[in-house]
């Protein structure tokens, strides 16, 4: 087992887009393992007029296959307890099999859950298939992009209750690139369109990390991501975004 991750300090996860942060294009260690894991807990505890409690899970498992391909899963929580009052809850579970880079097309097939309170959102689930090309490939850059098509059903109670069961034209690019013997850049981009009523008013998510050595097992990691969704269920905001930095210790 091969352990990438095990710390990370003050890191926000994104609970939004189909994102695996382990799954870098870009590795030291290129020698086949089985696994690979990547884990981050932290946990803030803080009294002021109510005692108030902040702790964030993230988990990302990687299961290599002897076919060239890879199977992924990924659990993210964020919870903010206020005395007895929860005024944060988010966070998704996603599961991913698709080739380990090493064929110029191939198929990959996901499926997500995720719930976020503060938007009100019980749930949105999703599950569908991209076809997945290599653009390219080359020592120290890789670009892959895909496109396919994924249901998606979801749940609001904010203000009122509301469902709704769409299907989704899903396309994304990412890159990954080591700008220098320090510096480790990688960033995914989705635009997701509907395909029932509002073509024209798609969803964009990108997420952003770069990963700056600071020693044999230490990378800093600065990390950005945001969301614009034009055709939202409910009458939320359109726009979020969340910026964090870390560390992360490597094994």
């Amino acid at each position: 087992m091969n352990l990438l991750g095990c710390t990370s300090l003050f890191y926000v996860s994104s609970c939004i887009g189909q994102v695996i942060n382990i799954d870098r294009e870009v590795k030291e260690d290129s020698v086949f393992k089985n696994w690979d894991v990547a884990i981050g807990v932290t946990l803030s505890s803080d009294k002021q007029k109510k005692n108030l409690i902040d702790g964030n899970f993230t988990g990302e498992l990687v299961r290599n296959l002897p076919s060239h391909n890879m199977l992924l899963f990924v659990i993210r929580n964020d919870v903010v307890i206020s005395g007895r009052e929860k005024v944060q809850n988010e966070g998704m579970m996603h599961l991913r099999f698709r080739d380990r880079d090493t064929r110029q097309f191939s198929p990959e097939a996901f499926a997500q859950y995720q719930w976020n309170g503060i938007w009100g959102m019980d749930y949105r689930l999703l599950a569908g298939m991209n076809g997945r090309i290599r653009v390219m490939e080359k020592s120290g850059f890789d670009l892959y992009g895909g496109s396919g098509l994924f249901r998606e059903w979801e749940r609001w109670t904010q203000v009122q209750s509301a469902t709704r069961s769409i299907w989704r034209w899903n396309n994304y690019l990412k890159m990954s690139a080591k700008l220098s013997g320090v510096l480790d850049l990688s960033v995914m981009s989705f635009l997701q369109f509907p395909l029932t009523g509002y073509f024209g008013r798609p969803r964009w998510y990108l997420e952003s990390n770069a990963y700056v050595n600071a020693g044999k097992r230490w990378n800093v990691v600065f990390h950005w991501d945001h969301i614009v969704d034009a055709a939202t269920l409910l009458p939320v905001d359109h726009f979020f975004y969340g910026f964090s930095a870390g560390i992360q210790i490597n094994y």
